[in-house]
């Protein structure tokens, strides 16, 4: 099954939480997720990540609350009208507000 273009991460969502759900009770296919995910991913879901993804499983520690992977740090130089165009909605604060109270709760 071929990987989904990143212009299309709403196929991404599926795929993901099948993973995240069979990692999370699944002591051998968390740890080859950590190993190597893309490996782990092939031989458990037949689906065949780009060579070039570069591609990270966390665990988040027992002594943390809430992980964030922060975004990567972007340049002050304005986005051109196609880089605009090409950036997603977003969660406004509200609504991350709302999600950081729901994960803490």
């Amino acid at each position: 099954m071929p990987f989904p273009t990143p212009d299309r991460q709403d196929d991404l969502r599926p795929g993901l939480t099948a993973v995240t759900m069979r990692a999370a009770f699944d002591r051998r296919f968390r740890s080859a997720l950590m190993e190597d995910p893309h490996r782990a991913i092939r031989d458990s879901f037949g689906i065949e990540l780009p060579a070039t993804l570069r591609l990270r499983f966390l665990e988040k520690p027992g002594d943390v609350d809430l992980l964030v992977v922060l975004p990567d740090l972007v340049d002050e130089a304005p986005l051109s009208h196609r880089e605009l165009d090409r950036v997603p909605g977003g969660a406004g604060c509200l609504e991350w507000h709302a999600l950081v109270v729901a994960a803490l709760t």
